[in-house]
């Protein structure tokens, strides 16, 4: 059984050259993500002006998009199941895909519940939660 050292295993490779290089690269990354999120909006509002609801495009845009997320998934899951030996991985694999679900049940359930004090109260309730697992993660 060969010995494991964390040193090695976590600092044996470096993915940028420097700082500044992993700094360059960080900010550009961020930037493309938030100017994707721009796009978005400006699309959003550009449907609703022009009044293009084609439910066919809107089709082929969401088949589009599981075919792109269709690519890398099965390494994500290739890299978890090499986390998890072959006994317990699918309990592991059981509670990752279903908490997307229990969440959005979930979440659904606490706003609704509150939902007839307000839309305020509403968003106060999402904030606390907020609020609260920062606190528990201690940010």
């Amino acid at each position: 059984m060969p010995i494991v050292d964390p040193n090695s295993t976590w600092n044996g490779s470096h993915l940028f050259p420097d700082f500044n290089s992993a700094t360059i690269f960080l900010g550009l990354l961020d930037t493309i993500f938030l100017f994707s999120y721009a796009v978005m909006f400006v699309f959003g509002t550009l449907t609703e002006w022009l009044h293009f609801y084609n439910k066919v495009f809107y089709c082929s845009i969401w088949v589009i998009n599981g075919l792109l997320q269709s690519t890398g998934w099965p390494c994500v899951v290739a890299v978890m199941g090499n986390w998890f030996g072959k006994s317990g991985r699918g309990l592991v694999f059981g509670l990752w895909s279903a908490c997307a679900s229990v969440g959005n049940i979930l979440g659904a359930f606490l706003a609704s519940s509150v939902l007839k004090y307000g839309y305020e109260v509403c968003a106060d309730f999402n904030n606390d939660e907020i609020r609260a697992e920062m606190q528990f993660k201690g940010v």
